[in-house]
Parts: C-alpha cells; structure tokens; sequence
C-alpha cells in the first residue's frame, strides 16, 4: 500500500483548513475515495504544522490537483510494509529519503523531521 503525508497551504488559517476538509469530507459522502484520509501532526525543517495522511491513489486522484498544495515545497510518499520514503517536490522530481521507523516522543522531538498520528498515539520519523 502507498500512502502520502502533507500539508495543505495557509493550514494554520481556519476557513481555509475547514474548507479542505469539506472538500476531503464530500469525496467521503459521495464514496469516491477508497481510503480515509488520517489528521496528523507533523514537523518538517523545524516548523511544526497539521497535516493529513490518505491513501496514494486517492491523493494522486483527487488531492493532488485540487488547488490546496501549490506552495508546498513537498509531500512524502511512504510504500509498502517497509516504509520506504521518498520526497516529491513540485514538478514531480522525487527524492529518496529512507524508511519511516516509529519513535518515542522524546526521541522525535530531537528530529527536525517527524510525523505524530493522534489517532494511534504514534510517532515515526525517517531514519538517518
């Protein structure tokens, strides 16, 4: 299974998260995704902000294109039981950035880097 973490553009402002999860919220209603999208939490280069974790297929499929991520600089793909990572940026360059391993709190919070599921109570971040 592959899966993509990321966050949406202007998260930290209300109207504009509510209005993706609306949106996100709809695709659900209507059965077209095939997946859940997940909140989670997240840090990467040092600046901690939302993000949301869906199946692959449905991101390339309906959130993708949808308006939300033009300024992101990337988003992570994560495959396979393995979890094996790679970074997209725009464009669609890809780069490879290790397997994603469950951590303690403790130890992602000395990362720059790191994904918090509050749903599993859960930390990963990539390995070095």
């Amino acid at each position: 299974m592959h899966y993509v973490i990321f966050s949406i553009d202007n998260v930290s402002d209300l109207h504009t998260k509510a209005k993706f999860l609306r949106y996100v919220d709809t695709l659900r209603a209507m059965n077209i995704l095939k997946g859940n999208m997940m909140l989670c939490i997240g840090m990467y280069d040092g600046v901690l902000e939302d993000s949301f974790i869906i199946r692959g297929d449905d991101y390339n499929n309906h959130i993708r294109l949808s308006g939300y991520l033009k300024e992101q600089e990337c988003v992570l793909h994560v495959r396979g039981k393995s979890m094996l990572c790679e970074f997209e940026y725009g464009g669609g360059k890809t780069k490879y950035a290790g397997r994603m391993l469950q951590v303690t709190a403790s130890e992602a919070m000395t990362k720059s880097g790191w994904t918090y599921r509050p749903d599993l109570n859960i930390y990963w971040t990539l390995e070095e």
